[in-house]
């Protein structure tokens, strides 16, 4: 609107220099809009109404030539241009015939530039509008962009302590097995433990035998022994108290000089003693009878297995995979009904042996015994 009121103010001074300042106006907006049609249609229509009111033949080309460039269609400047120059002098007009007419075209070229001044006012109101709108967008893009920032920064610290519990988890885990591996160690020297407590057992159940035979042997030799000692007692008692007769005897006849008869006494019946014969004492150990017993199936591959006990009691039936150990109690033997025997090893009585290498029942080649009755 500034345009405008100087356009009027000068109009109001100079007709010339409103006409002027108008065209440095559109031209002005023309290079800052090139593309603003209206404003190049209104600086033809101004250039086009100073050419025809210049009587000088070099500044009325001058001004054709500008409005060709703003239109190179334009007829009346093309006209204009090549029409030839008179041979006579032109009349020359009396400019207070034309001045309403020029006064005319000003006003209608005023009306147009304010026209087309409200409109670039519009404009500048929209792009205003637009900027704003663009300035809010970009604050809540900004926004965003701080939480997706901020929102990255906390998944990257979650990431952190997910990753420093997955290494202290795996420090467990390593634990663990060392662990696992001990243990299974430890395990291993329990069993073999086991089989010589089992071999010592067996020993000392020898040896408790064979002391229990010698002290059933002292036991008669000391019993042989008192009756030795018993017998030994009753002959020297014996032979004392014949002593004692004599020297009673010959006492009473030095005393009386009568000579009286020797009463010889009878000898004691000393009782036969029979010792009997040394006989081997039979020692027999009574072994408690066997109630249960624990039996252990390990699989190496997959098998089908049906296991029963002495009292024909199914204690399993099914298919294990491979790395699975079957612990069952029951009263020994054991029937154990094998589909894979390559695959099953036994633990029974502290020993681990392929199921192949018990025996087998008549006529039935996969069913094994396992233990005594």
């Amino acid at each position: 609107m500034d345009i405008l009121n100087n356009i009027k103010y000068f109009y109001s001074k100079n007709k010339t220099v409103v006409v002027n300042k108008a065209i440095a106006s559109l031209r002005e907006e023309i290079a800052a809009n090139p593309n603003n049609i209206n404003a190049r249609k209104l600086l033809v229509d101004m250039l086009l109404s100073l050419a025809k009111q210049t009587d000088n033949k070099n500044e009325q080309i001058e001004i054709y030539q500008q409005i060709l460039n703003l239109d190179a269609k334009q007829q009346e400047a093309i006209n204009a241009l090549q029409k030839p120059e008179p041979t006579t002098k032109p009349i020359r007009r009396n400019p207070t015939a034309t001045k309403p007419s020029q006064d005319v075209e000003l006003k209608k070229l005023i009306e147009k530039t304010e026209k087309l001044l409200q409109e670039r006012d519009q404009e500048i109101e929209i792009l205003q509008e637009q900027v704003v709108a663009k300035t809010k967008q970009e604050n809540i893009l900004k926004q965003r962009l701080d939480n997706e920032k901020n929102a990255l920064a906390s998944i990257e610290v979650l990431t952190k302590d997910q990753e420093n519990r997955v290494d202290k988890y795996q420090q467990e885990v390593a634990g663990l097995k060392h662990e696992l591996i001990i243990k299974e160690q430890t395990l291993t020297n329990l069993r073999e433990t086991l089989k010589n407590y089992g071999k010592h057992e067996k020993e000392l159940i020898s040896f408790i035998n064979d002391k229990q035979n010698e002290t059933i042997a002292a036991k008669h030799e000391l019993q042989n022994n008192n009756v030795l000692i018993i017998l030994g007692t009753i002959i020297i008692t014996s032979i004392v108290v014949v002593f004692m007769g004599i020297i009673l005897w010959q006492f009473s006849i030095t005393n009386h000089n009568i000579p009286k008869p020797v009463v010889v006494p009878e000898p004691v019946k000393i009782p036969a003693i029979i010792i009997p014969p040394k006989k081997p004492v039979k020692i027999t150990v009574v072994k408690p009878p066997i109630v249960s017993q624990t039996l252990c199936v390990h699989f190496k591959k997959r098998s089908w297995i049906r296991i029963t006990d002495d009292n024909n009691k199914k204690l399993y039936e099914g298919i294990r995979k491979p790395g699975e150990i079957l612990a069952l109690e029951g009263k020994p033997p054991f029937n154990m009904n094998v589909g894979n025997v390559n695959g099953v090893y036994v633990e029974y009585d502290c020993d681990i042996n392929q199921v192949s290498a018990y025996p087998t029942r008549e006529g039935k080649k996969n069913v094994f015994i396992i233990g005594d009755e």
